[in-house]
């Protein structure tokens, strides 16, 4: 068998001292070599308790190997102990020197060192802690944890969870997860899903999809496209564009302007200016000041084919060649309030279908819309106080004219043959109907003349039917009347006429 490590140490040194001393003693003072033949033997002699002597001889640059351990009876054999060495010298005329290494066997007096019965097997008189026959693999009389033969990674009796010789990376007994050597961050024995070293932050195994270690908002795997740790709203991975967790009400990523959460009716990233989510009839982020989603007619948007003319610190309109179809009268110009409709302006315009008239226009000149035989509908805003006189006589096919409240003249033949209007409303505020405003007016079933009236001109309704009513508000007969009515306001007029009752 071979001798531990220290111990074939201790006798090679020995060994390849003697050869190097005997070769250096064969020469003479001058370095040549002496007469006759020098032979060294070198011999290892081992002597066991019965007197038994076995011995090696040894020949230089060979490996030493010691004899088989002896046996003894009720004892336990613990190696070779080397005692000295012995020179013996051969005969004179042959030069023979024999060099004799002596070891005798240790023998343990105790068998209570004997616990395994079983040859040692890492000769050093320790019991073989697994009972294997195979030496400890760590050289420290524990038992091998993972029956392997392998040393014990973390020198702590405990298995290697994952039989790969490594340090267990938790100092838990359980496998490495990731197979990396480094600890478990989340000490859930599940990989590490970002493979960062980091604990999961939602821990859910899956990749922290920001990287920043923060759990994942809206558990989708996907980034926080805000990076601030709240849900995204719209669910779509795009910035919350007003960061306030609500969704994108347009879902382009522009700000809510109106942050309302309800979508830009214009689609232009500017408040809703009415507030009410229709878009902005005039694309000009001023409120729709009829509230009707139609442009504003006084606001700077107008028709095509108008001429201004300053007068008195603003503008009168008119119509010049390509004004056609339904016209927007413009509530300023150049900064400057258009404040009449010229006399004249639109005189005879056979391609106008409807006129809008803002509430900045105080007087509809006269004959302003005469002729205009296809003009069907006419609006005039509150704010307009006159309609001159044959303001729109003779449009023929004039059927809606809406007035709104600040009207207080209306002009001798200011409506004279239009035959077939059927609406017009009268507001209170009117006072002045002029001569013949009304003749020919044959369409409209029911007229309404408000007490506000104080002035009625001659011949106002000539020509109204008896199937046709004047209704008088606030009078009670023709007695009633005021005297600045004219004594033939009805002159010409088979209208039926309805008095206020006495009830």
């Amino acid at each position: 068998m071979k001798g531990k490590i220290g111990r074939a140490v201790l006798v090679t040194l020995i060994v390849s001292t003697l050869f190097l001393f005997m070769a250096a003693s064969v020469k003479n003072d001058g370095g040549e070599s002496t007469s006759g033949s020098e032979t060294i033997e070198i011999v290892m002699q081992f002597k066991t308790e019965n007197g038994a002597i076995k011995e090696v001889i040894l020949t230089e640059g060979e490996e030493i190997v010691f004899p088989e351990a002896p046996e003894r009876e009720g004892y336990r054999f613990g190696g070779w102990k080397y005692i000295g060495t012995e020179n013996e010298q051969q005969e004179q005329d042959v030069h023979e020197t024999r060099v004799v290494l002596k070891f005798e066997a240790i023998w343990s007096e105790s068998v209570d060192l004997e616990p395994d019965d079983i040859e040692d097997p890492d000769d050093n008189v320790e019991p073989d802690p697994d009972e294997n026959g195979e030496p400890a693999p760590d050289d420290n009389g524990e038992p091998d944890p993972d029956d392997n033969g392998e040393p014990d990674p973390d020198e702590n009796g405990e298995p290697d969870p994952d039989d790969n010789g490594e340090s267990d990376p938790d100092d838990n007994g359980e496998p490495d997860p990731d197979d990396n050597g480094e600890p478990d961050p989340d000490d859930n024995g599940e990989p590490d899903p970002d493979d960062n070293g980091d604990p999961d932050p939602d821990d859910n195994g899956d990749p922290d999809p920001d990287d920043n270690g923060e759990p994942d908002p809206d558990d989708n795997g996907e980034p926080d496209p805000d990076d601030n740790g709240e849900p995204d709203p719209d669910d779509n991975g795009e910035h919350d564009p007003d960061d306030n967790g609500e969704p994108d009400p347009d879902e382009n990523g522009e700000p809510d302007p109106d942050d309302n959460g309800e979508p830009d009716p214009d689609d232009n990233g500017e408040p809703d200016p009415d507030d009410n989510g229709e878009p902005d009839p005039d694309d000009n982020e001023e409120p729709d000041p009829d509230d009707n989603e139609e442009p504003d007619p006084g606001e700077n948007e107008y028709s095509e084919g108008l001429e201004f003319n300053a007068i008195g610190g603003g503008y009168e309109v008119s119509a010049e060649g390509s004004a056609s179809g339904d016209i927007i009268i413009p509530e300023q110009y150049n900064g400057k309030a258009v404040i009449k409709i010229a006399n004249g302006g639109f005189s005879g315009r056979s391609d106008i279908t409807a006129v809008s008239i803002p509430g900045g226009v105080t007087i509809i000149g006269e004959s302003a819309f005469s002729g205009c035989i296809n003009l069907i509908t006419v609006n005039i805003a509150e704010g307009v106080a006159i309609i001159g006189e044959s303001a729109f006589s003779g449009c023929i096919n004039l059927r809606t004219v809406n007035i709104a409240e600040g009207l207080t003249v209306i002009g001798g033949s200011a409506f004279n043959g239009c035959s077939n209007l059927e609406t017009i409303n009268i507001p209170e505020t009117l006072q002045s109907i002029g001569y013949s405003a009304f003749a020919e007016c044959t369409s409209i079933m029911k007229f309404v003349i408000p007490e506000s009236v104080t002035e009625v001109g001659y011949a106002a309704f000539n020509g109204f039917e008896n199937y046709q009513t004047i209704q008088l508000e606030g009078r009670y007969g023709s007695w009633s009347l005021p005297d600045s009515w004219d004594p033939y306001w009805n002159m010409g007029s088979n209208a039926t006429y309805e008095w206020e009752s006495w009830e």
